[in-house]
């Protein structure tokens, strides 16, 4: 079975990179997720500060 994955253009962008790196800065390496819910609540309150 193949599967399709996007391209390396797509993760070299600019913008995206920054994104990434300031996700896992500010969020993902701060905080202690027990599950996918909570996660996905402290990704989304991040997004909004």
């Amino acid at each position: 079975m193949a599967l399709h994955c996007a391209g390396k253009a797509d993760t070299n962008h600019g913008f995206v990179e920054s994104f990434n790196c300031r996700l896992r800065d500010e969020c993902l390496n701060e905080h202690l997720f027990t599950n996918l819910r909570r996660a996905r609540r402290m990704i989304a309150v991040w997004r909004e500060d």
